[in-house]
């Protein structure tokens, strides 16, 4: 809908109004009346109430429209300049976020033209607070002095926030700062006496981005109230990259607040961890089904596949250590563990193209394996809870599938649990171990950790409760199985065998993805080499590396996913008997998470919607930005999201 000279009228000539907003999803819908705005045509329209003006127009319909942005950028420099020269302009608070959200739209880049017009209307303004978003920041921009060709002044961003002598409150968010133009913005700043500094999401750099690095983005400085003369010192920016916070957020009242609603709504027991440069914490709601207490931060859950990230690390390490090579074929550390449990091999168990079956592939998905885990050997599997099951007998539920292989090895990318079965027969293998169970997954973690996965379990055998304090439950709502005694090797070894709280598994994440202290930096960056799994289950709809994922939580999103766009995350999901998990890596907060549930049969319950909301509400109460993603159990759900 385009916001006319008309709309503009009716809020001003209101004697109660003292604000402008113009928001809408278009450029083409925006620009004619503020063009108008610009060049008089308003005649009507008098200024000299305006308190407030937002400008909000995030393209979303077609690529961005430079040269129009270029001169609605200048058209309101000049409004600006014009106001203040008829007489004072009381603005107080101005906010412009301009962007484009179509695919393979390019950046905007104002014109030298368009940047010096739009400062000069900003310059001696009484604002209070100031926001520029998606406008990028370079050097000549922030830099002490800058002349034009002719020798004459030249304003810079720089210059004219010093020029701001009222302003408290500064947000830049991306506005793809990096390098020297954050550290120059750090040194104008200690001239303000700014009360808070927001510079979230600002990228590091569009090759960084494709490259799917993750890069800091949360930063955010509160100082020390009304009045305060506190300044930023530019050693910030060194040693974190960018401003981090200096106080905490709303954030984990928030993230109680949506998993309290939830909880309420549909029974179950849950946790959610989350970790960040600034923030690390943990909030449950729900309750135990067997004792009925509440749940707290220390209870520990099953996570299934989310194990597979764990695995994928071990046989990582080994090969660190040089003790496996990733291209070298799984056989040469299965065969020797797999005839003295069961007197056979990977070719006696699935034929001739097991030879061909490499390492590299099973922890890529790239086997061609078929999987063990199908409707009749899960129900069998539970059905026999109370007894122990030896990885073998996963194995061969595989070997019966029809075919045994969906593809020729390294020929497609097709998700299998058999492939983590045998990655873990390969760390035996290579380890020298010949006792399945007495594999130790626990030698991922580094020795510094202390004491910050002592509570994560690889359940192997014995009851599963001895190590898991939530019961799950499995099945249906009405009709199901409690998960709790059962005999641990049902949960499939390399597979699916953590049970571990949220936090531990958040910390996990972090330490792998962020801080990258667990295994050599550059496998962790070839970990997220990304397939689109091809063949088979969730065909399309995931991107897979090695033993991590890329997935989307959103309904409304497209697919494959892609690393970077709201509702997507890295890490790896999980679904066993009774649980389901999700967690990994947010890029755009540079932040780790976990989120859990105690039953499995609402199967996106814990995707689609407790990590689709929580993305919601960091956005807001990090970022104060809205998004709108699709959040539910269903593509279209009835219920109202808490």
């Amino acid at each position: 809908m385009a916001v006319t000279c008309r709309e503009m009228l009716k809020q001003l000539r209101d004697p109660r109004s003292h604000q402008l907003r113009v928001s809408t999803a278009s450029f083409c819908a925006a620009t004619p009346a503020l063009l108008a705005l610009g060049t008089g045509d308003c005649r009507q329209l008098s200024l000299d109430r305006l308190r407030s003006l937002r400008l909000d127009v995030l393209e979303e319909s077609g690529h961005l429209p430079q040269r129009l942005a270029d001169r609605l950028l200048s058209c309101l420099g000049r409004t600006l300049k014009a106001a203040k020269c008829n007489g004072a302009l009381p603005l107080q608070e101005l906010s412009l976020r301009l962007a484009s959200f179509a695919n393979n739209a390019e950046p905007l880049r104002p014109s030298s033209e368009a940047r010096s017009a739009l400062m000069e209307g900003l310059e001696s303004l009484p604002l209070r607070r100031l926001q520029l978003s998606f406008l990028p920041l370079r050097q000549k921009d922030v830099s002490e002095k800058v002349e034009d060709a002719g020798g004459g002044r030249c304003l810079t961003f720089t210059s004219m926030l010093r020029g701001l002598g009222r302003l408290e409150h500064l947000v830049l968010t991306h506005n793809g700062m990096f390098g020297d133009v954050a550290m120059e913005l750090a040194k104008a700043l200690q001239q303000l006496h700014l009360r808070t500094a927001d510079f979230s999401r600002n990228r590091i750099s569009v090759e960084a981005q494709s490259n799917h690095d993750l890069v800091p983005a949360v930063i955010k400085v509160d100082f020390a109230g009304p009045g305060s003369r506190r300044r930023m010192h530019p050693d910030i920016l060194e040693s974190q990259g960018l401003l981090h916070a200096a106080a905490a957020s709303k954030l984990e009242d928030a993230f109680q607040s949506v998993l309290t609603g939830l909880s309420k709504k549909y029974g179950f027991a849950t946790q959610l961890a989350w970790k960040s440069a600034t923030e690390d914490f943990t909030v449950s709601a729900g309750r135990d089904p067997v004792t009925g207490r509440a749940v707290t931060e220390n209870d520990t859950f099953a996570f299934g596949s989310g194990t597979k990230p764990y695995t994928a690390v071990l046989v990582l390490k080994l090969v660190a250590e040089g003790k496996v090579e990733l291209d070298k074929p799984a056989a040469t550390y299965v065969d020797g563990v797999l005839q003295r449990l069961n007197g056979t091999s990977m070719v006696g168990l699935f034929g001739q193209q097991a030879s061909q079956v490499t390492v590299g592939h099973l922890l890529r998905m790239q086997s061609g394996l078929n999987d063990f885990d199908v409707p009749d050997f899960d129900k069998a599997l539970l059905q026999h809870g109370d007894t122990l099951h030896s990885p073998m007998e996963f194995l061969h539920g595989a070997a019966k599938q029809s075919p045994v292989f969906l593809c020729d090895p390294g020929a497609c990318t097709s998700y299998t649990s058999t492939n983590y079965i045998l990655a873990g027969f390969v760390a035996l293998g290579a380890s020298g171990g010949t006792d399945w169970s007495a594999l130790d997954q626990s030698q991922i973690f580094p020795k510094s950790a202390g004491g910050k996965y002592q509570q994560c379990t690889f359940a192997d055998k014995g009851q599963l409760n001895s190590s898991l304090t939530i019961a799950g439950a499995s099945g249906g709502f009405f009709r199901h199985t409690r998960v709790s005694s059962q005999d641990a090797s049902i949960l499939g070894w390399t597979c699916g065998n953590l049970v571990s709280p949220a936090s531990a598994a958040a910390e996990f994440f972090y330490d792998l993805l962020i801080a990258k202290q667990i295994i050599p930096a550059k496998m962790v960056d070839e970990m997220q080499d990304w397939r689109p799994l091809n063949v088979g289950w969730a065909k399309g709809q995931i991107q897979y590396g090695t033993g991590l994922m890329i997935q989307q939580t959103s309904w409304n999103a497209t697919y494959p996913p892609v690393l970077g766009s709201w509702g997507s995350y890295v890490g790896h999901g999980g679904d066993t008997y009774g649980f389901l998990s999700e967690s990994g890596v947010l890029p755009q907060f540079n932040a780790s998470f976990s989120a859990i549930a105690n039953q499995d049969y609402m199967g996106t319950f814990v995707k689609n919607l407790v990590v689709c909301s929580i993305i919601e509400v960091a956005a807001k109460v990090i970022l104060d930005e809205e998004i709108y993603l699709k959040c539910g159990i269903q593509p279209f759900p009835t219920e109202v999201v808490v």
